[in-house]
């Protein structure tokens, strides 16, 4: 069975125990949120705009101690938004997938 970059972004957050991920759709994305709706472990929750996905997933990691993930399209608020500072800077367990974004801290 072939497998796409989606369902494999899918499966590696199922095998890692991610139980939610906040996340903006758009059309950069939207394969992978085709392979997220095609399964039941992973429960998406939808936020108003990118930097929310970043905060509400860096809340869950500090509030949980699991892993926080966003999915977010691209534009002008992924993951550029400050709310990416605290994964950045190992302050929290948090992953942030983002499609055709440039890299904003190097």
């Amino acid at each position: 069975m072939e497998l796409t970059g989606a369902e494999i972004a899918i499966r590696c957050l199922q095998e890692e125990g991610v139980e939610y991920i906040f996340g903006y759709p758009g059309g950069a994305v939207l394969h992978i949120y085709d392979a997220l709706f095609q399964q039941d472990r992973v429960k998406h929750i939808l936020v108003r705009h990118e930097q929310a996905a970043v905060h509400a997933a860096d809340g869950y990691a500090r509030s949980s101690e699991n892993v926080g993930v966003a999915l977010v399209t691209s534009g002008p608020g992924s993951p550029c938004g400050d709310g990416d500072r605290h994964g950045v800077y190992g302050l929290d367990p948090l992953v942030i997938i983002s499609a055709g974004a440039q890299l904003c801290h190097r």
